[in-house]
């Protein structure tokens, strides 16, 4: 079982701006997509699959932050 975070620590702002620039876009533009067209497994889980569309939101965040940028997090 992975160990908990104790503290998250970093040497420069631009890194946390930069991946909180690309998490908003990606909330604000790709999460209302994915919403809009997985709207049929959102009410057939009862809402449970936002769950998935959170992590998948996430995932595109981590990855076009690493890809695009150099610069992120990583999910494992």
């Amino acid at each position: 079982m992975p160990e908990a975070v104790t503290a998250v620590a970093t040497a420069l702002a631009a890194p946390v701006i930069v991946v909180a620039a690309v998490l908003g876009f990606v909330n604000a533009v790709i999460r209302p997509i994915l919403q809009f067209l997985s709207c049929g497994l959102i009410v057939a889980t009862l809402g449970l699959f936002t769950l998935v569309i959170n992590a998948g939101t996430l995932w595109i965040a981590g990855t076009w932050s690493n890809a695009l940028f150099n610069t992120g997090f990583t999910i494992d």
